[in-house]
């Protein structure tokens, strides 16, 4: 079993790369991996919330309020499952960040409805104290295994007690990283191969 934590800035186009290529190199380890997606929100705002039970709007105030709403509807999103979930944030960057769309409720919608999600469940859900606590709890993660808060991979593999944390997101380094967990079916030249393909 290998844990593998991918903290990233939710607007950042390596960070969405760096998410595509995990969602690729993930069914080719040798071991059962879980994959979790943590986008890392600014602590002022999620207070902000917790503290005014504020609802998420059709027009947040700021880059930062923007953050949290994505990832209140990635929390979401992930109480039907986290493939659906994973797919779900990664089609709301795509199109923040490569197709300059704005977020907004109507898009969050949309691509709810495009990776099979129950519409009426997400957006209750995305409301629900529940979400926001799931909010919290990867906050409070964030801040136990990230000295600060930038984006990094953090795996476990369970073979020792440290965890690797991982800042440097070059495919030559991920290959370096990931090759010697790599299944008997590809070679880390092939998983470099496939990676750069993806460029």
């Amino acid at each position: 079993m290998i844990d593998i934590y991918h903290f990233s800035n939710p607007f950042s186009p390596v960070c969405l790369k760096t998410e595509e290529r995990l969602l690729h190199i993930t069914p080719d380890l040798a071991a059962h991996a879980h994959l979790r997606f943590i986008p890392l929100v600014n602590a002022d705002v999620v207070a902000d919330y917790q503290a005014h039970r504020a609802t998420l709007t059709q027009a947040p105030a700021s880059l930062a309020h923007t953050i949290f709403h994505v990832v209140c509807d990635y929390k979401a999103a992930q109480i039907e499952g986290n493939k659906k979930a994973r797919k779900f944030l990664v089609q709301i960057q795509q199109q923040v960040t490569n197709h300059k769309q704005a977020y907004s409720e109507a898009l969050s919608v949309a691509t709810a409805k495009q990776v099979g999600l129950d519409i009426t469940d997400f957006l209750s859900n995305r409301h629900a104290d529940e979400t926001l606590s799931a909010v919290l709890a990867d906050q409070q993660l964030a801040h136990k295994m990230l000295q600060n808060q930038e984006a990094a991979i953090a795996i476990d593999t369970f073979t020792d007690d440290a965890i690797q944390l991982v800042t440097d997101f070059s495919i030559a380094n991920l290959v370096q990283i990931f090759g010697p967990l790599l299944g008997n079916h590809i070679t880390p030249k092939a998983l470099q191969a496939h990676l750069e393909a993806m460029a």
